[in-house]
């Protein structure tokens, strides 16, 4: 599979390295404080946050179920997505459903196609994994984000509940 994709001369998408690390902490930092936030309230940016966000990322980096794509413009990473293979559920007939865990773009460079051009990168990759179908998960509220997801083909298929316990 062709990894590099280029957006125009000076930007591009291509696999994650290790190297990308320090910038996919950042990222990771301004989607859970600038973004994330207005919609849930319960995420937090702390030392162990970041340690758990970077343990996991260095492992999803090397772990052939799962592809990070960044997305660089003047060699600085500006987005990013990440999502692995996984087996259907039980209940369902057997297939392997490529999940998308999280994308983020910065906020100044949005309404570029970044977004629209890393999804279709990890789709490649989820096709040539034998994957056939997609899922992820989005804030409800995140309308950006679900108007991108329609572009793409994707619909909503189960819808996740949640709400404070009263004492």
């Amino acid at each position: 599979m062709r990894v590099a994709k280029k957006l125009n001369r000076d930007r591009v998408v291509r696999r994650a390295r290790q190297t990308d690390i320090p910038a996919l902490v950042r990222l990771y930092r301004d989607f859970v404080l600038h973004v994330q936030r207005r919609y849930d309230p319960t995420l937090e940016w702390s030392p162990r946050i970041r340690r758990e966000f970077q343990r996991r990322i260095k492992s999803a980096i090397v772990n052939q179920r799962h592809a990070i794509f960044v997305a660089e413009t003047s060699n600085r990473v500006v987005a990013f997505m990440w999502g692995h293979i996984i087996d259907g559920p039980w209940w369902r007939k057997k297939m392997k459903i490529a999940e998308g865990i999280i994308m983020f773009v910065e906020p100044k460079y949005r309404s570029q196609h970044i977004g629209h051009t890393l999804a279709n990168t990890f789709m490649s990759w989820a096709r040539s994994s034998k994957a056939t179908r997609f899922q992820g998960q989005t804030d409800a509220k995140n309308t950006r984000a679900l108007k991108l997801y329609r572009k793409l083909g994707w619909q909503p298929y189960l819808v996740s509940i949640e709400g404070i316990l009263k004492k």
